[in-house]
């Protein structure tokens, strides 16, 4: 990991241990770490520089369920009633300073797995995009369709973004 042995605060603390290699495309961060909002939006105006017709930038999850469980994230997340309140209030963070210069992109985040129930209280910046992924629905049914237990609760979740 780019800053794993320098930084391992940067990742997500699971089961007691900061985790620097996990399936599913790689570690969780650490979204309460203050320092790691620098560290990303550094990275995202990088991306604009390489990219200068970008308007959306992906801030994702990683494709796991190891998402961070320190006192902060724990904390965030508990009073928000979701894993999504700390993916949430940092990916606010870093738009909120992208928006100063490129007033012009989006910055996107995923609502999924663990992170897609809405927090109850932090809501999307006007220049945050959420993109609510479906993959926990079900196949044999319309998304819509009341009776199955799994499309009920991801359109509950959809209600509540």
């Amino acid at each position: 990991m780019k800053f794993g042995k320098e930084h391992p605060g940067y990742y997500a603390l699971v089961g007691g241990q900061r985790k620097l290699e996990e399936g599913g495309g790689g570690p969780q961060l650490c979204v309460s770490n203050p320092e790691l909002v620098g560290v990303v939006v550094d990275a995202v105006l990088e991306e604009i520089k390489k990219n200068p017709t970008a308007r959306n930038i992906n801030i994702a999850q990683m494709d796991n369920e190891s998402y961070c469980a320190c006192s902060n994230c724990a904390a965030t997340d508990a009073r928000e009633e979701s894993h999504a309140g700390t993916t949430l209030a940092f990916v606010n963070a870093v738009a909120e300073q992208i928006e100063t210069t490129h007033p012009e992109v989006l910055i996107s985040a995923f609502a999924y797995l663990y992170s897609r129930k809405s927090p109850k209280t932090i809501k999307p910046r006007h220049k945050v995009n959420i993109q609510l992924c479906i993959i926990e629905c079900c196949d044999f049914h319309a998304i819509d369709d009341r009776p199955c237990p799994l499309n009920r609760s991801f359109c509950a979740d959809m209600a509540g973004w």
